[in-house]
């Protein structure tokens, strides 16, 4: 007589409410750690955006012991190449700089293309963009087109300078080369060496390691690439606020959505959470709270007032 085999219990699968224990759960710990996710991800955008900065900061001092200067902001205000292109050899980037020739006045429109649009990393924070990045167009002299973008910025000190045709009243470290009310001597060409530029590390009185270098621009994100909105091409020196800003009373560190309004292509401003990244004069990268005091903002901004700022 044949043994039988007991039947076994049928398989047994989720109940409704178990699975929607189980959703539950999972959707409670995707709350709790994207906030973690996402910080950690800004942490590594910021530490980046720190190494740029570091890299500019140190681009400064090689091209000052090259030419004994620190480099200009710019030119003429007519569409010259700014201190973005004269700091390439500096980053790395001789390449570009070699496609570079402002033989004519107005060199940053009569430039190749390829120049003009020529994309480099550490000019962008990754927190607000990455290449590739191009300005509108706009075109002057009969020639032109977009530019490449950027997200730093010289800083002329503490007021809105002076027209760069008139007697220097900057105050920061950043300048056009003939704002110094003399003559300025050289050849129509960017490789050349024979101009005169008023600021050197020795002019620097308040101290490098307290005097703002270069920092963050503020842009809003409706504005990325607009001539009016200060975020054209930083290669191009026609206008101060492509690719410099001013910080002190009256311009405050921004934040993406809180700026001075009419003013704000002249703030420094970044899309960090609640600070914005500067290095210093002597290459160190200092963060400061958008909430900072403007008079002590104004201290930092301005190079030799006397009032020295003592920073941690």
């Amino acid at each position: 007589m044949s043994q039988q085999t007991p039947p076994r219990d049928s398989p047994r699968g989720f109940t409704l409410v178990e699975l929607l224990v189980v959703i539950a759960i999972i959707g409670i710990l995707v709350t709790l750690l994207l906030p973690a996710v996402q910080a950690a991800r800004e942490a590594a955008r910021r530490i980046s955006c720190t190494n740029n900065l570091k890299q500019l900061g140190l681009a400064v001092h090689n091209f000052h012991s090259s030419q004994n200067a620190l480099p200009r902001a710019g030119l003429f205000g007519s569409g010259e190449a700014s201190w973005v292109v004269m700091l390439m050899p500096f980053v790395e980037q001789q390449a570009i700089y070699d496609l570079w020739d402002t033989t004519l006045k107005g060199g940053c429109y009569f430039a190749s293309r390829e120049a003009r649009e020529a994309q480099v990393d550490i000019f962008y924070c990754p927190t607000r963009r990455g290449p590739p990045q191009l300005s509108e167009a706009l075109y002057r002299y009969g020639a032109g087109g977009p530019g490449a973008l950027g997200d730093y910025a010289g800083c002329y000190g503490h007021t809105i300078p002076s027209s760069s045709s008139g007697p220097n009243d900057n105050t920061g470290a950043f300048m056009y080369a003939n704002d110094n009310g003399e003559i300025v001597t050289f050849d129509n060409t960017l490789h050349s060496r024979d101009w005169k530029h008023p600021t050197r590390l020795k002019d620097i009185s308040d101290g490098t390691s307290k005097t703002i270098f270069i920092g963050e621009k503020h842009v809003r994100p409706e504005d990325h690439g607009l001539w009016d909105a200060g975020d054209f091409t930083v290669y191009c020196d026609d206008k101060w606020t492509f690719h410099g800003r001013v910080a002190g009373d009256a311009f405050r560190l921004a934040s993406p959505t809180i700026d001075a309004g009419g003013n704000r292509w002249w703030q420094f401003g970044s899309d960090h959470p609640g600070i914005c990244q500067f290095v210093m004069g002597d290459g160190r990268v200092i963060q400061i709270t958008v909430n900072i005091d403007t008079d002590i903002l104004r201290r930092l901004a301005h190079r030799r007032d006397g009032e020295v700022v003592e920073l941690p």
